[in-house]
Parts: C-alpha cells; sequence; structure tokens
C-alpha cells in the first residue's frame, strides 16, 4: 500500500497490511475511500474509526489488544484528545479546550476569556467573553478557530488573515466599530498599491493625479474633487474629515443657537463617536447635528438613543449623583396621548405636570 514519506524509514511492515477489513466498521480498507491510520502497534484502521474509538476511552487494538497511542505524543483525558506531532499543545482550564503554541507563551484572562499572548498581560483592553463571539469579517467561531487572532486599537477581535485582506484591501476602519485599525499618523505602507476608493481604478499604474487629504488615504484628485462638489467631505475608507471644516461648524453653531429645542426636548442627551477623534461623549440631541465635546467635530454618528437627563450623564457621574433626577423617558405607557411619563431616581412614576416638565 501507499505510505506517506515521513513513513519511509519509520513504520513497521506488515505482509499485505491492507488487503483486509477495518476491524471495527469492517470496510474493505484496500479499496476505501476513508484515509487510514496506522497506530503504533501496526493494525490498519480507518482514521474516522481510531479517532471514535479514542473519543470513547478505548485505547487498546482491537486486533491485538496493544496501546494504539504512543503515550510519548499529547494526549488530553479532558477534550479526548490524541496528537502525534508536537506542536507544544497545552489544556488550558479557563477556555476549556485545547490549544497550541506552548503554555509559557500565553496567559488565561479571566474577563475576556481566551488565551493571549504573554506580552499583552498588562497591556490590552480587556472586553468582557470577547472570543465568544464569531469574527466580524468570515464570521467563523472565534473562541475554538484555529487561525490566530488579532487585536486592534480598538480591542474588537479579528482573524488575522481576516485582518490583513482589510488592510490590503485600502480598509482601515474596524466593521464593528468604524474607529480606525492602524496609527494613521505614519506613513501608510504601499500607499499607491491599492485602488482609488471611488472610481475603483488602480492608482499606482494611473496617469490620473492624486490627492492624499489629512486622513492620508490617497484618491485620485478628479474623485476628490467631485466627491466635495457633491458636498461630501468625509474619506470614503476611514470616514475622517478630508478638509478643515472649523467655518461649516461655526456656521452649525450658530445655526443650533438660533433654533433652540422645544422644552419638553431640552433634556434629551444622546450618546455619539466623533468620526475625527474617535472619541464618545454624550451631547444635547438636536437634529441639525451633535457636536463632539472633545474636538468641537459635527463629523458623529450616534452610538444610543435618546434619553432625558437633567445633566451631561458624564458629569452626573463625574459628581456621583447617578443620572440626576429624571433617568428615563418613555411615551404613552398606555395612555391614548404623547405625553410623556418619565421614572426618578426613586422609582417613582410621574406625568410632565407633577416635575414640572412642559
Amino acid at each position: 500500500m501507499c505510505l506517506p514519506k515521513k513513513l519511509e524509514d519509520n513504520h513497521q511492515c506488515i505482509e499485505n497490511m491492507s488487503r483486509g477489513n477495518c476491524p471495527i466498521c469492517m470496510e474493505d480498507i484496500h479499496t476505501s475511500r476513508i484515509p487510514s491510520h496506522i497506530p503504533s502497534c501496526g493494525h490498519l484502521i480507518h482514521r474516522t474509526c481510531f479517532d471514535a474509538l479514542v473519543r470513547g476511552g478505548h485505547y487498546a487494538c482491537p486486533v491485538c489488544q496493544k496501546s494504539m497511542l504512543n503515550m510519548e505524543s499529547y494526549f488530553c483525558a479532558e477534550c479526548k484528545l490524541y496528537d502525534d506531532e508536537d506542536k507544544k499543545q497545552y489544556h488550558c482550564l479557563g477556555c476549556g479546550i485545547c490549544r497550541v503554541g506552548g503554555q509559557e507563551r500565553f496567559f488565561h484572562c479571566q474577563k475576556c476569556d481566551m488565551c493571549l499572548p504573554k506580552k499583552l498581560e498588562d497591556n490590552h483592553q480587556c472586553i468582557e467573553n470577547m472570543s465568544r463571539g464569531n469574527c466580524p469579517i468570515c464570521m467563523e467561531d472565534i473562541h475554538t478557530s484555529r487561525i490566530p487572532s488579532h487585536i486592534p486599537s480598538c480591542g474588537h477581535l479579528i482573524h488575522r488573515t481576516c485582518f490583513d485582506a482589510l488592510v490590503r484591501g485600502g480598509h482601515y476602519a474596524c466593521p464593528v466599530c468604524q474607529k480606525s485599525m492602524l496609527n494613521m499618523e505614519s506613513c501608510i505602507e504601499n500607499m499607491s498599491r491599492g485602488n482609488c476608493p471611488i472610481c475603483m481604478e488602480d492608482i499606482h499604474t494611473s496617469r490620473i493625479p492624486s490627492h492624499i487629504p489629512s486622513c492620508g488615504h490617497l484618491i485620485h484628485r478628479t474623485c476628490f474633487d467631485a466627491l466635495v462638489r457633491g458636498g461630501h467631505y468625509a474619506c470614503p475608507v476611514c470616514q475622517k474629515s478630508m478638509l478643515n471644516m472649523e467655518s461649516v461648524w461655526r456656521s452649525l453653531d450658530e445655526e443650533i443657537a438660533a433654533t433652540p429645542m422645544p422644552p419638553e426636548y431640552a433634556n434629551y442627551f444622546i450618546g455619539i463617536l466623533c468620526k475625527d477623534c474617535h472619541q464618545e461623549s454624550s451631547v444635547r440631541f438636536h437634529p441639525v447635528g451633535a457636536k463632539c465635546r472633545s474636538c468641537g467635530s459635527y463629523n458623529t454618528c450616534r452610538s444610543s438613543n435618546p434619553e432625558l437627563f437633567t445633566e451631561p450623564p458624564e458629569v452626573a457621574t463625574r459628581r456621583g449623583t447617578g443620572f440626576g433626577e429624571v433617568i428615563r423617558v418613555s411615551h404613552g405607557r398606555g395612555r391614548a396621548n404623547s405625553e410623556p411619563v418619565v421614572e426618578t431616581s426613586d422609582g417613582s412614576v410621574n406625568s410632565s405636570e407633577e416635575t414640572g416638565d412642559s
């Protein structure tokens, strides 16, 4: 029979070994399309049958009753896992599975609930049960995947291969939170070895002049001008502002000051994420826009629904007074009209007349 090259001088010869049946399923081994396994005793068994035996806790050959496992190789009684190759396997009690790479090189983070390299032991952002989900690109379960994972600066877990494919394709924003996964202040390696994010033409061989906005992503000059003429000022790759928007932000400030919200909506706050500085904050709701408290940009997106507070949530938290007197609002709650019903910090429920809100 044909054997792997690695067994050329490292197997026990048995005459007409394959001219028989698998001792488990009794199928003819010579004509079978199922891969076979040669245990240490030398008798041929289908790989699937061998794995089923080991998982069931049976380690003796059904032909000669000798041990089929090389006890010097790796075997985990907890996972019922046997491996005849040294991959520095170890069983992690926290993860509940066997991993490869050497236990001395990894530690188990209880909050993230996964094994991480030693160099990240005091240098990573903990996210509870980080690995108990799917890769946002390929949707494969990360916790049991054999593909190495990468933790970008935003802290969300992505397969290394998926991360590399994203960056090669010119996408630097995290697919979960849209924050930049790279340090965009430094040089971008092989910047021109990609396509223009607007027309998708290869930039490196293109005869059209290119433009580098403040975020650092390369765009055809003609495509950039067309974007700006159409009123689009955010980079199509990272969503950062490509122009100096200070005058625009000032005009929005003036418009918001000239159009105050009605009294019943004056204390609504929303959570926002700034696409320019990547900071989160809570600001008063206004249909014109939401201004970042850190950099003053209106290039923001909503991260939470409007809620009614007597003061900004972060201010109340800093003062240690919770979220002010009024912490939550709903409309209707079984009434025929849309009069707001508020729940106060002591748990009582009052209408807007009872709390003084109009």
